[in-house]
């Protein structure tokens, strides 16, 4: 999966890139960028795809959210993070999501300044 969503963004960074390497787009060709590929929390029994290559994230290796947050400063050393939407589980430890329940005080919902 995420070879093909690299691949796919690439040809549409291409395909829109000028001369001058700008990327200028109407709204129609934005809408033609391919989604990234998803992460998704399941145990290993569930996987509904075993046999595929998965980057796995061991539960119990996310217990609270300072983990999250060494894991992501692992990720961002992999050049294809930005293929994914990591981004979003992230939004979603703080907002509540359906992917993760990781344990933890949650952030204040004010924003400094």
């Amino acid at each position: 999966m995420l070879h093909r969503v690299h691949r796919d963004s690439s040809r549409w960074t291409q395909r829109y890139t000028d001369p001058h390497g700008g990327l200028s787009l109407t709204l129609d060709q934005a809408l033609e960028q391919p989604d990234p590929a998803q992460w998704r929390a399941h145990h290993e029994t569930c996987d509904p795809d075993p046999e595929a290559v998965h980057y796995r994230i061991p539960a119990a290796k996310l217990r609270i959210r300072a983990d999250l947050l060494d894991w992501t400063a692992h990720l961002l050393e992999k050049n294809w993070l930005p293929y994914t939407d990591w981004q979003e589980v992230i939004r979603e430890t703080r907002t509540g999501g359906i992917r993760f329940a990781i344990p933890g005080p949650r952030p204040s919902s004010r924003r400094a300044v």
